[in-house]
């Protein structure tokens, strides 16, 4: 509706744009005739027309800037139309994703009780094999015992050997003249 008053309008306040080779066609036409016209427009008939046009041209102006308020206000239901789409899209994804979240929350949950009961089984088993070692631990400690007092024993042997045979070479005297100091030194 407003396409085909804009056309009115712009018809009637511009008039015809091909007016020169118009008048120029009829007067070659006519040739030689020529004639007077008088026009008589009345003042106020002038100033009503004038007033028309004006309004006119005003309507036109209004009219167009409610076109363009019109393509504006379309242009920004669309966008609205495409945000809302877009919205409705990332709230699909995030409930997919909070979907999944839980899933993978309630599967950690199950992983976390099966290695709970893991670390405490291994609890367990490394408390008895502390045991074991302790209870090895006390029987070796004996026997290294016993093992490192008799190789002390040999080498304080081997010493008294040793310092008894540098006696004998000192004092010249054979094992039986050393005999009664071997026998007090070891009493």
């Amino acid at each position: 509706m407003a396409n085909a008053f804009n056309l009115t309008a712009q018809i009637n306040l511009r008039g015809p744009t091909n007016l020169k080779p118009i008048v120029a066609d009829i007067r070659r036409q006519l040739g030689s005739i020529s004639a007077n016209v008088n026009l008589n427009l009345d003042a106020k008939s002038a100033k009503g027309i004038e007033a028309v046009t004006n309004r006119l041209t005003a309507m036109n102006t209004i009219l167009s800037q409610a076109r363009s308020n019109a393509d504006g206000l379309a242009n920004t239901l669309q966008g609205l139309s495409n945000s809302l789409s877009s919205v409705q899209q990332t709230s699909s994804k995030v409930s997919s994703s909070i979907s999944g979240v839980s899933a993978s929350a309630s599967a950690s949950s199950k992983d976390l009780k099966k290695a709970s009961s893991a670390m405490a089984e291994f609890g367990k088993q490394s408390a008895l094999a502390v045991k074991r070692f302790a209870a090895f631990s006390f029987v070796t400690t004996g026997v290294f015992a016993l093992i490192n007092a008799v190789n002390s024993a040999t080498k304080a042997f081997i010493d008294f050997d040793k310092q008894t045979i540098t006696l004998q070479q000192v004092t010249g005297k054979g094992a039986i003249g050393i005999r009664a100091l071997t026998t007090e030194i070891t009493r």
